[in-house]
């Protein structure tokens, strides 16, 4: 029976950053100022979901944002 070498996995992650149309209070402008950048304790939103990833050692990591946010 030949040798078995255990190769970790790689974890992948997908953050969807939306316009924030649901938060509009915050957000009057989502063009301007998107959702996924509405401060939380002093951090963009964003960064919980990127700390997470980090924290679990995510190997690869996508944002997607609407074409209109990156203008």
């Amino acid at each position: 029976m030949p040798d078995r070498t255990f190769i970790s996995p790689e974890f992948q992650a997908l953050i969807l950053c939306g316009p924030g149309l649901s938060l509009n209070t915050f957000t009057s402008t989502p063009d301007e100022f998107p959702k996924a950048l509405v401060p939380i304790a002093n951090r963009p939103m964003v960064w919980y979901p990127l700390d997470w990833c980090y924290g679990m050692n995510v190997s690869s990591l996508m944002l997607e944002t609407l074409y209109s946010m990156i203008l």
